[in-house]
């Protein structure tokens, strides 16, 4: 119990600087959205990348890009399940990021346009510089079910 006035406002005053205020434009939106990261960063993670897990594995890919990489390999070096790792590869493949090489259970970072290339670079960077943010970006993410319904309404250019 605080007795005097003074001690109430500076308590007061300590509460209603951690509350933000809501008019204000930097604080992130409901669905994926962070002003620190690049869009796209945003439009990659909206699309294509939903854990942490299939970021460390694609960036992980990326780095040795010449390199076939089987499951096991990725799994050790990121301390990681094979189990999980399939998965994740999986999902990277399904993304058009990474190609199923000939070799058995080989993969290989491989993404379908440049565009998507520089996407992954801006990645890298979020992933070294803002890795809070972008886990934060990540968990924000809609579920499947909103996404689809959402690109239901996507105007796609016809086939020449």
């Amino acid at each position: 119990v605080w007795s005097t006035g003074a001690a109430r406002r500076t308590r007061w005053t300590c509460c209603a600087a951690r509350r933000r205020d809501p008019r204000d434009s930097t604080r992130a939106r409901p669905g994926v959205s962070a002003p620190d990261l690049p869009d796209e960063v945003l439009d990659l993670i909206a699309r294509h990348v939903g854990s942490m897990g299939q970021v460390e594995v694609l960036l992980l890919l990326r780095r040795d890009r010449d390199r076939t990489w089987r499951t096991d390999d990725v799994a050790r070096e990121l301390r990681a399940e094979p189990r999980a790792v399939e998965q994740h590869l999986d999902a990277l493949r399904a993304a058009g990021l990474v190609h199923a090489d000939d070799a058995p259970g080989g993969h290989r970072y491989a993404p379908r346009t440049p565009v998507t290339d520089h996407a992954v670079e801006q990645l890298r960077i979020a992933y070294e510089t803002r890795p809070v943010t972008l886990v934060r970006a990540l968990y924000e993410r809609p579920p499947q079910a909103v996404r689809s319904f959402a690109d239901a309404f996507r105007i796609r250019r016809s086939p020449d």
